[in-house]
């Protein structure tokens, strides 16, 4: 798990620099740059809730060993999961509002 950090992050750091560059190529104001500016909101966010309260979490569940673990790991494991999915969540949503924008400047 500790591998996936340094990919996930540039991955996820490329993937929000490549949007904001993507807002810059929309004309102001319009339906794209709305879509396209949600999108790069939503990657932000996705970024944010890995920062301030997953990665925290991770490092917490990467110290347990088994003498260590805490009594209630149930719920700091389903914490993690519910993380994980709002991730998931912000990200297909990014995906979405960009594919949007896309396909309104294309059909324009």
């Amino acid at each position: 798990m500790r591998r996936y950090a340094v990919l996930l992050s540039v991955i996820e750091g490329g993937a929000l620099i490549a949007l904001t560059v993507a807002l810059f190529r929309v004309p102001a104001g319009s339906r794209e740059m709305w879509l396209v500016g949600m999108a790069v909101l939503c990657v932000g966010l996705m970024i944010g809730v890995w920062g301030v309260w997953l990665r925290p979490l991770e490092l917490v569940m990467d110290a347990w060993t088994p003498e260590t673990q805490s009594a209630d790991r149930s719920h700091h494991h389903a914490r993690h999961s519910k993380l994980h999915r709002i991730r998931a969540v912000l990200a297909i949503l990014a995906l979405a509002l960009l594919l949007i924008g896309i396909s309104a400047r294309q059909a324009a």
